[in-house]
């Protein structure tokens, strides 16, 4: 099984949340930012791409890196307005 790095996703933030793409597989991570605790979902809503599935990457895998480069994004986000204001 290969392994996806960081750089295998394109990111989107929005009010909402976060859109993460794996490119290799076009698979579409969708997380929500939950107003309660200010966090995003640890669950994504997932689309699968032109392969309809992880392909030859480990479905959880995927999806924790996904995980991973969201929470960075809104991070990233939050710090950048933080420095703004």
């Amino acid at each position: 099984m290969k392994q996806p790095i960081e750089n295998d996703f394109d990111i989107e933030n929005h009010d909402a949340g976060v859109d993460v793409t794996f490119r290799p597989t076009e698979s579409q991570y969708s997380f929500v930012l939950l107003a309660h605790r200010g966090s995003l979902s640890p669950r994504a809503s997932v689309r699968h791409g032109k392969t309809g599935d992880t392909g030859d990457y480990a479905a959880g895998d995927v999806e924790a890196t996904a995980f991973r480069v969201a929470c960075a994004a809104i991070k990233s986000s939050r710090d950048q307005a933080a420095s703004e204001n």
